[in-house]
């Protein structure tokens, strides 16, 4: 056999053997490792708000978050029920937006990041002028939410702050859909999605989880 058939035999069993694994045949997987992700615990949020839901924003909200971090795999969600476990008593007795981060390394010993988050204002205001009072089942209105968000990095000996803001968001309904003439059906119904509430919650959690994934792959850099 010739040199340069021997070549292109080797050349080809290289190729192959980039592509297949020699275990089974299957084609290998080139996406990046899990390991060079980071590990983040988003605690369930605080709902300082006053409302008459027949549920739970808190859990809502809180759920919502975590399904849109978890589908974009940028990082590392450790379990809801675990990070609510462990965040329940350390909560009882400290402000996660205080000064004082020193009680957060021994609390969330495992994480890289940790995600605090408190709804501070949840309201639908008709479209009404003060001066000329109209039927409320005429006015269109808009519903005005507030969340309050911090991230802390945990890698340092210290903790850190990434991330304060407080996010708002508005969110217009037509007149056929504020809360005089339309039944806003709860959370879990198959309809939710598409309800006032439901698509305006959408909207604001995706915005939420973007600027929560931003801040932490920001600081990964630095």
């Amino acid at each position: 056999m010739s040199k340069s058939l021997l070549s292109l035999c080797a050349i080809a069993l290289i190729t192959c053997g980039c592509h297949e694994d020699s275990s089974n045949g299957s084609p290998v997987s080139f996406q990046t490792s899990t390991s060079t992700l980071p590990i983040v615990s988003v605690v369930p949020l605080i709902d300082n708000t006053k409302n008459d839901y027949a549920w739970s924003l808190s859990d809502e909200l809180s759920s919502a978050l975590y399904a849109n971090l978890s589908q974009r795999d940028r990082v590392i969600l450790n379990s809801s029920s675990k990070v609510r476990a462990k965040a329940k008593p350390a909560l009882e007795q400290h402000n996660p937006f205080d000064k004082d981060l020193s009680w957060m390394k021994k609390t969330f010993q495992d994480e890289e990041f940790v995600v605090f988050l408190e709804l501070v204002e949840h309201e639908e205001v008709l479209n009404q002028s003060r001066s000329k009072p109209i039927d409320p089942s005429l006015c269109s209105a808009e519903l005005r939410m507030s969340m309050r968000v911090r991230v802390i990095d945990l890698r340092s000996a210290e903790p850190q702050i990434v991330l304060q803001e407080l996010i708002h968001d508005t969110h217009p309904i037509l007149a056929q859909f504020n809360q005089v003439n339309f039944y806003q059906v709860p959370w879990k119904d198959q309809s939710f999605s598409i309800s006032p509430v439901g698509t305006a919650h959408g909207k604001f959690t995706k915005e939420l989880s973007q600027r929560i994934e931003d801040y932490i792959l920001i600081a990964l850099k630095k």
